[in-house]
């Protein structure tokens, strides 16, 4: 029996609140000198406004895992920082003199450092900054889709998932996957802010002058807030006798959401599965008991808005000593919602209520007649990476 606890004690402090980062961005369009110009006369050209991004950030990771890693040099396992960005890209888009207009007009720029200069036309304007986005291995896997009302962040696809998870699940069977459920990559770490209906008037009241570099500087206020969030995952595996010796990597997560709206912060109501790995020690102790302990960490948009109806399921594969792989899943669904923005999953197996599966049969290279997909008792439900699947996107409750 596999239990999934849901409250540990309070050590586990929420202390990733990787991603209740609260960051505030200023938006200080800066001057050096002088006070307001004496010069009461509207403004007749278009002013041109030099703006700096004060940023300060508060956040408190104090500890990750509850369990420290013996591979501290592997960025894996290392405790998440987050740093100050330090380079943006920009989107400006002009609404005229209606707030509410939509967005018809937009340029972009990307911003190294925290300030920029330009030309704003009389009117209301919408700004847009999201980070860059870096990645270990500098292939992005986060995929921007952008038009004037709406940037979407989504990933790309990775491994896939056979049909044979559904009986893992519970899931409706019914649904058509075409024997595979894709899996997305993580998104990298990145944050962005939205200001709306900041207004250029033609009062030269409302700025201040420097008459040097004919600059008008005005004070906005913002908010940069994380688009992704971090999870860690820790399984205790309790009277393991040896025969659960290893795990080969494999991990995923179940029903989060696929993308979120840059702009209103939003994730979508399309559930997809998330890929993670994970690491296996042996002989340690947890909570003041000898144990092995299988880590994980997982990026991801969050939880789908406005989906009730869904559940999370920890999928990982577990290795014996008779060299069976299989497959198990866990619910995990309560600890997720009581930490929607990050946090620690902890779940415990008595290894001494599972049941280790049969050894695999020898394969005959020649015998034409493979199966096409492993049983869940038999082996791994992951497989690699294939074509023809990175859009298939689970629609079921699981």
């Amino acid at each position: 029996m596999i239990t999934n606890i849901v409250n540990m004690e309070k050590k586990l402090y929420f202390a990733l609140i990787a991603h209740t980062i609260v960051m505030f961005l200023s938006l200080q369009l800066v001057s050096c000198c002088s006070e307001s110009s004496p010069d009461v006369t509207p403004l007749k050209e278009e002013p041109t406004i030099q703006m700096e991004l004060e940023m300060a950030i508060e956040t408190e990771v104090s500890t990750d895992w509850d369990f420290g890693w013996d591979t501290p040099l592997d960025p894996t396992w290392e405790t998440p920082t987050f740093e100050a960005p330090n380079e943006f890209q920009v989107r400006r888009y002009y609404n005229g003199e209606n707030p509410e207009a939509p967005h018809t007009d937009v340029e972009a720029f990307s911003i190294i450092g925290t300030s920029f200069q330009s030309r704003f036309h009389f009117g209301y304007y919408d700004l847009l900054f999201w980070s860059e986005i870096e990645s270990e291995d500098g292939s992005q896997v986060v995929v921007i889709q952008e038009d004037k009302d709406a940037v979407i962040a989504t990933t790309t696809g990775t491994k896939g998932l056979t049909r044979a998870v559904l009986s893992l699940i519970d899931a409706d069977e019914l649904i058509e996957t075409d024997g595979i459920i894709g899996i997305k990559n993580q998104p990298e770490v990145f944050y962005s802010a939205y200001t709306k209906e900041v207004y250029i008037s033609n009062n030269p009241s409302d700025y201040i002058y420097d008459e040097k570099t004919n600059t008008y500087s005005k004070v906005i206020k913002s908010s940069l807030r994380p688009v992704v969030y971090t999870y860690l995952i820790q399984i205790v595996l309790l009277n393991n006798d040896g025969r659960i010796k290893d795990v080969n990597g494999n991990g995923a997560i179940s029903g989060m959401a696929s993308a979120k709206d840059l702009m209103t912060g939003l994730t979508n109501s399309t559930p997809t599965v998330v890929y993670l790995t994970t690491t296996m020690e042996h002989d340690k102790e947890y909570d003041g008991k000898k144990c092995d302990i299988i880590g994980g960490k997982f990026n991801t948009f969050g939880l789908c808005d406005g989906r009730s109806d869904l559940s999370n399921h920890l999928l990982f594969d577990l290795v014996f000593d008779n060299g069976a792989v299989k497959t198990f899943a866990v619910e995990v669904t309560d600890q997720l919602q009581e930490q929607t923005q990050g946090g620690v999953i902890t779940l415990t197996i008595d290894c001494g209520e599972v049941e280790e599966p049969d050894p695999p049969k020898p394969v005959d290279p020649d015998d034409p007649e493979k199966p096409d997909e492993p049983l869940p008792t038999s082996g791994s439900l992951f497989i690699p990476t294939v074509e023809d699947y990175d859009d298939v996107i689970w629609e079921g409750g699981f």
